[in-house]
């Protein structure tokens, strides 16, 4: 997000929001975006400390909506095949692994 002038967020409603990073990781290609808006769905956070590997898991994103113009998200299923994975030469990461995946999604458990 460095040097980002404008990000906006489209929601699958079609509603779209001006959007401000409060912070980010660039090792991971994440960023935390603030939206100011109502009646907005919220999910419950896990602890990933609880996963085990092979616990079955949904993927839920969409990280080239922006590039196919479709905010609506993807979601695919598979086990949880290792965790506590450093995928960053730093070795300060600490990945779940779950393919087949998409990058920087939230998983949520079965």
């Amino acid at each position: 997000m460095t040097g980002t002038c404008e990000v906006r967020v489209t929601l699958t409603d079609g509603r779209e929001y001006q959007a401000r990073v409060l912070g980010g990781d660039s090792r991971f290609d994440l960023a935390v975006l603030k939206i100011d808006a109502e009646d907005l769905p919220v999910a419950v956070l896990g602890d990933s400390d609880d996963l085990m590997i092979g616990e079955w898991v949904v993927a839920i994103g969409n990280p080239f909506g922006h590039f196919l113009n479709d905010p609506h998200p993807t979601v695919t299923a598979g086990v949880v095949s290792a965790l506590h994975r450093d995928v960053l030469a730093d070795g300060e990461s600490d990945a779940i692994y779950t393919p087949p995946s998409t990058r920087a999604t939230p998983v949520v458990r079965l």
